[in-house]
């Protein structure tokens, strides 16, 4: 019993703990993307540049030689309008979770370089309204409708494989890099259209961590 015991908390004791940064500079393809209007023009779209963004934390724990990670983005536009008794209320809003694997193909040690895979997904979670206190019973219909639209547009789920590297410059503070192919798939429904947007493109990042724990970076 007492073996079985020390077994099963072998895992718990050999986890490290982390969190940190990943920053992707702003390219070309991101300024071209702004230039032609490809935005969803609400802010909060996967590629608009909010809920994504250049600088985006993250936090998670390694088991030995497996990692798993957790981002998460949140973004939120409001607008209210008064004109006497008129009120009118819109808002827009994306929350994304994601979720990497990652699998050190060497020890943890902290005088080398540790390379590892990756494997991620990621959803956006849309929310989108229009109300107004003077709409008629069509225009509100009329705007329920436009907002369902919306959150079509500004939904979606995607994944990405790639791999990075790590290198402790110090016991418990790493930096490195990671590059992935990422697959990010949405939807557009009307009445009578539906349009499915697929982007396929890489992404790199420069990484700087914080690790804790019993084992340090060591496995």
């Amino acid at each position: 019993m007492i073996g079985l015991l020390l077994a099963l908390l072998a895992p718990a004791q050999a986890a490290d703990g982390f969190a940190g940064l990943a920053y992707t500079p702003l390219s070309r393809g991101d300024l071209t993307w702004v230039l032609e209007e490809r935005t969803t023009g609400t802010g909060v779209g996967e590629f608009d540049g909010a809920t994504r963004s250049s600088l985006v934390p993250f936090g998670g724990a390694w088991f030995n030689r497996v990692g798993v990670l957790g981002t998460l983005g949140i973004t939120r536009i409001s607008t209210s309008a008064r004109a006497g008794d008129i009120v009118r209320q819109r808002h827009w809003g994306v929350v994304r979770p994601g979720v990497d694997v990652r699998w050190a193909m060497t020890a943890r040690e902290t005088d080398k370089p540790v390379p590892w895979l990756m494997l991620g997904a990621a959803a956006s979670i849309p929310s989108a309204r229009d109300t107004s206190n003077g709409f008629t019973e069509t225009e509100q219909n009329e705007a329920d409708q436009a907002a369902t639209i919306d959150r079509t547009r500004l939904g979606g789920f995607g994944g990405r494989l790639g791999g990075g590297v790590d290198y402790a410059v110090l016991p418990h503070l790493s930096i490195g890099g990671e590059l992935a192919a990422e697959l990010y798939t949405s939807a557009l429904r009307g009445s009578d259209l539906v349009a499915v947007t697929t982007v396929l493109g890489t992404r790199g990042a420069l990484l700087l961590t914080f690790t804790w724990g019993e084992s340090g970076s060591e496995p």
